[in-house]
């Protein structure tokens, strides 16, 4: 498997992409550094897609610091894997605080 850390700027751009034969697992960065990153305070929400379209294998989602996972908007929401089948994931990060932040699925 391809183990690796987004940059607080990648994640910013609100689209990952994965175009691997071997299953994935992202590593989000740290509440603190997508924070300040993207300016968030207290109430800040943050969207962004895992287009795995183009992938032959599963994208996992892991958290970094200060982030955890919330409970599940819709059925299946708090598993964070985008497969093959399902392609496409859609994730909301919503900030508490400037270094604490819950990750949800959404789509």
């Amino acid at each position: 498997p391809i183990t690796a850390t987004l940059e607080a700027a990648q994640l910013a751009t609100g689209y990952i992409t994965s175009t691997s034969a071997a299953a994935v697992s992202l590593t989000l960065p740290t509440a603190t550094l997508l924070a300040a990153e993207i300016g968030a305070v207290a109430g800040t929400s943050f969207e962004f897609i895992v287009d795995n379209t183009a992938g032959a294998n599963t994208v996992t989602i892991l958290v970094g610091a200060g982030i955890t996972v919330g409970s599940g908007v819709l059925t299946g929401g708090n598993t964070l894997t985008v497969s093959v089948a399902n392609a496409i994931g859609i994730f909301r990060i919503v900030f508490s605080s400037a270094t604490v932040a819950k990750l949800y699925r959404i789509g």
